[in-house]
């Protein structure tokens, strides 16, 4: 389990298998505090059962983290290689597959930038949900078969159905009357949403198929 914090550091935790009950939750101990970075830690996400991504505010780097010893890689996301800040990462994802990572950023133009994992190769770039607003709340989560993926932060407080291979948004869920705050997909569920109008939303079941 990882946590990240707007204390500009990041938490990874093991099980403590020492006090583990047989019929007890799992029970954690800190392994490693990562930081301070440059800025606050605003997204994480696991790339594989030993890697840790950690994107961070007002840092042009993406951070991978070796989590079998803690060592860490920065992965500039800037695609001529200069140290320019001109968007930070707000949501990053890795794809179903492990080989692709989708980064969500605060531009206000809504650039979303697809990555090959573990490298700074800009495979596609989106724009959606543009917005001037700097308080708006974008998140992205992928559709399993990793063909599409749901953007949320526009001002339509709606849910972007954005084909990965050509940008095109095929489709837009409406249904919140404020912003968007979260989203999330299980596979025996559905997309879920989240938003600041105090309402949860069920979009579809079950998951392998698009939900438009």
């Amino acid at each position: 389990m990882a946590t990240a914090s707007y204390d500009r550091t990041v938490c990874v935790y093991g099980v403590d298998e020492s006090q583990q009950g047989s019929a007890s939750l799992p029970k954690y101990k800190l392994l490693k505090q990562l930081g301070p970075f440059i800025g606050n830690a605003e997204t994480i996400c696991f790339a594989n059962d030993t890697t840790l991504v950690v994107g961070v505010r007002d840092d042009n780097y993406l951070h991978y983290i070796n989590l079998e010893n803690m060592q860490q890689q920065r992965i500039n996301m800037n695609a001529t290689g200069d140290d320019w800040v001109s968007f930070s990462p707000i949501c990053i994802s890795v794809s179903s597959d492990g080989s692709q990572l989708l980064c969500t950023t605060d531009h206000k133009s809504g650039r979303t930038i697809l990555f090959e994992t573990g490298t700074s190769r800009q495979i596609q770039n989106y724009y959606v949900n543009a917005t001037d607003n700097t308080f708006a709340t974008r998140r992205h989560v992928w559709h399993p078969s990793g063909l599409y993926f749901y953007a949320s932060g526009g001002d339509d407080n709606a849910i972007s159905v954005v084909e990965t291979k050509t940008g095109r948004v095929v489709d837009s869920l409406t249904g919140h009357e404020a912003m968007i705050r979260s989203l999330a997909l299980d596979a025996h569920i559905g997309l879920v949403s989240a938003g600041y109008d105090h309402s949860v939303k069920i979009w579809s079941k079950p998951s392998d198929k698009l939900i438009r």
